[in-house]
């Protein structure tokens, strides 16, 4: 059997053939960071070092929302003229974060409905955001969507902003 702990009650497990064993607790752990600590003993009953770890829970998802902005829309008015876009057929978004962001965490992004595309937050995004290339196509929207990620795989509210294109 092997014991595992956290805090200062021991809970037995029993090893299967394969030498595997599995353990979940009775109550959930809190979010946070918990010290887990394993020990292996033989049929005698004679115990081994124990073995400790760290790990972290975390089961809640970022409480803020990117913001994204069209750098084109020079105007303000939620269209994007053949002036505005140029001759490139394409747009920028901006893709900016509060300050309450963290570095580590991440923005997954898609354009126009496309694959999701994922960029880590720096400190240097963080303070400034950063710009998606974005085709546009004469009578339809642009579209831009984003949420942030943590490291944990938990996701916060999405975020999104079209803009019509009138060339």
């Amino acid at each position: 059997p092997v014991d595992v702990s956290k805090g200062e009650k021991p809970y037995e497990v029993e090893v299967g053939q394969d030498g595997k064993w599995t353990f979940t607790p009775k109550e959930p752990l809190p979010d946070g960071k918990h010290e887990i600590s394993v020990v292996a003993k033989d049929e005698a009953g004679n115990e081994g070092d124990p073995v400790k770890s760290n790990i972290e829970i975390d089961t809640s998802a970022p409480t803020y929302k990117p913001e994204i902005s069209f750098i084109d829309d020079n105007d303000g008015n939620g269209k994007l003229s053949k002036a505005e876009i140029g001759n490139d057929g394409k747009t920028e978004a901006k893709i900016t974060v509060p300050s309450n962001a963290e570095v580590g965490d991440s923005i997954v992004y898609t354009v126009n409905g496309g694959e999701e595309k994922t960029e880590k937050i720096t400190q240097d995004i963080k303070d400034n955001g950063f710009k998606v290339e974005v085709p546009v196509t004469d009578g339809q929207k642009a579209t831009v969507t984003a949420k942030v990620v943590d490291p944990a795989g938990n996701a916060g509210d999405k975020s999104e902003a079209s803009i019509d294109v009138d060339t």
